[in-house]
């Protein structure tokens, strides 16, 4: 025959004393951080809308939208259209005011433009001079193709199949940097990117 045992009263309040016989749910959840509760939340919020006809229809909008946006992006840029010309600044009078330069770089005397912008410690123009100037040596060495109200971008473009691409695409971003981010240069800090263009003028 078998011969239940009993565990006495004590014993089992023995136990219950002890920390590590003590079992609890709610601790496991309190042992959670912050961002782990967020993340099961969102989670949580995720597979609702999944579960969702309107969610799934929200979903397919979005993926469709942005595989048309890829492919005319795609298609901008093989033909050597700027794919961000619909959201640059425009002038009152409607013309272009960003990665625009229209003005004729076979006319300016670069030299003695520079020379005043910097004495009168404008060096933000002096920085658009000296990238009007880079453009005009790319022209005549037949880098480029230079054409007014041609933007930055297209020429960086014309440029992609050369071993001047990368270094002209820095050049690039710094004017952009300075002249349509409006910067105010320390003398010091002038210094740094006219030495870049001359460096540059070097490898021409």
């Amino acid at each position: 025959s078998i011969t239940a045992k009993t565990i006495s009263k004590d014993t089992i309040n023995k136990y219950r004393s002890q920390d590590a016989f003590r079992y609890s749910t709610k601790d496991k959840a309190q042992t959670k951080s912050f961002f782990e509760r967020l993340w099961d939340w969102l989670w949580e919020k995720y597979y609702d809308l999944m579960g969702q006809e309107a969610g799934n229809t929200l979903i397919k909008i979005l993926l469709w939208t942005i595989a048309i946006l890829g492919v005319v992006y795609f298609i901008l840029r093989i033909i050597g259209m700027d794919a961000f010309a619909f959201f640059q600044k425009k002038n009152k009078d409607g013309s272009l005011s960003y990665e625009v330069l229209d003005e004729n770089v076979h006319t300016i005397n670069f030299s003695e433009a520079i020379e005043n912008a910097v004495s009168q410690r404008n060096y933000r123009l002096a920085v658009r001079l000296q990238y009007l100037q880079t453009l005009k040596r790319l022209t005549d060495k037949n880098y480029i193709n230079w054409q007014p109200n041609k933007s930055n971008r297209q020429y960086v473009h014309e440029l992609a199949a050369s071993s001047l691409t990368t270094s002209f695409n820095s050049l690039t971003t710094e004017f952009e940097y300075v002249w349509y981010g409006e910067m105010q240069l320390a003398p010091q800090e002038y210094e740094i990117i006219s030495n870049n263009f001359k460096q540059f003028y070097n490898r021409l």
